[in-house]
C-alpha cells in the first residue's frame, strides 16, 4: 500500500520523504529510481536490512518515528482501543 500511495505525491515536482523497512530491497521500485537520483526523494527506516517483514511492533516503532518528524499529523478515523488511537494519545501527550 506504501508504494501505491507514493505514486501520487512523486507525479509532482516536490520533495517528498518516505520511511519504509524494505522499501529498497532488493531494488528500488521503477517509479522512484528517478526521484532518488533527481535527489527530490529521502528514503529514511527505522529498521536496518535484517528486518525483512513487517510486525505489529515495527509498524507502531515506524509510525512514531513518521509522527515525530511531521510538522503536522491529521487522523481522519482512529478504532476505539486500536493502535492508531493509541498512537494519537502519545502525540498529545508529546
Amino acid at each position: 500500500m506504501e508504494k501505491e500511495c507514493l505514486k501520487i505525491p512523486l507525479r509532482g515536482l516536490a520533495t517528498h520523504h518516505h520511511l519504509s523497512g524494505s522499501f529498497l530491497a532488493p531494488a528500488p521500485p521503477a517509479g522512484v529510481k528517478k526521484p532518488l537520483a533527481d535527489r527530490r526523494l529521502l528514503v529514511l527506516s527505522r529498521f536496518g536490512p535484517e528486518q525483512s517483514r513487517a510486525t505489529s511492533d515495527n509498524a507502531a516503532r515506524r509510525n512514531d518515528l513518521v509522527a515525530a518528524l511531521a510538522d503536522e499529523v491529521h487522523i481522519v478515523y482512529a478504532t476505539p482501543g486500536g493502535h492508531l488511537e493509541q498512537l494519537s494519545r502519545r502525540l498529545r501527550a508529546w
